[in-house]
């Protein structure tokens, strides 16, 4: 507790450990928060890639949260194959798609920098930011595989949906 005494005119402290002991809980907060941002993925959830340029730059330029390796954004569509809204919803996801490369611009930032798009229940696409090409072809020869599986086991309505909704965003050519 501090004190201004009336015939000093300045503080004096009445504890005098008071002050070390603030002090030293600063330096081991800032210490902690390095270790706890370096050690944990974040998520965030945009709407746009955009948005997520926003947020990754808040991220960056947030003093302790510099230190953030892994990032993972997540893209939610509402695919679904029995309404006309799955339209509008190609043509967002094929556009969140064709701007990843925007986001390569973080790539001295962090180390893993993975986009997650739900495309459906079974069917998810993550593309690794920094390798793009690779991480892209991986993630649709998966999904392939899912619908393969999937048409074996009877569901061949289901899977001939989900094979033209992968065709019609134009990833085989990516």
């Amino acid at each position: 507790m501090l004190v201004v005494p009336a015939l000093v005119g300045r503080f004096r402290s009445y504890q005098p450990m008071s002050m070390s002991l603030l002090r030293t809980c600063k330096q081991i907060h800032n210490e902690a928060t390095g270790l706890l941002y370096c050690g944990t993925t974040f998520s965030i959830e945009p709407s746009s890639v955009e948005s997520a340029e926003v947020h990754l730059n808040k991220l960056t330029t947030n003093e302790g949260m510099q230190r953030v390796k892994r990032v993972v954004i997540r893209a939610w569509t509402t695919y679904d194959h029995e309404r006309e809204k799955h339209v509008f919803d190609r043509k967002i996801l094929k556009g969140m798609i064709a701007n990843l490369g925007k986001l390569r611009s973080f790539a001295g930032k962090f180390e893993q920098l993975t986009w997650e798009l739900q495309v459906q229940d079974g069917i998810e696409l993550k593309i690794d930011v920094f390798d793009y090409e690779s991480s892209l072809a991986k993630t649709i020869a998966g999904a392939r595989k899912t619908i393969a599986k999937t048409a074996a086991d009877g569901d061949k309505k289901w899977a001939a949906c989900e094979e033209k909704f992968l065709s019609e965003l134009g990833l085989d050519a990516a």
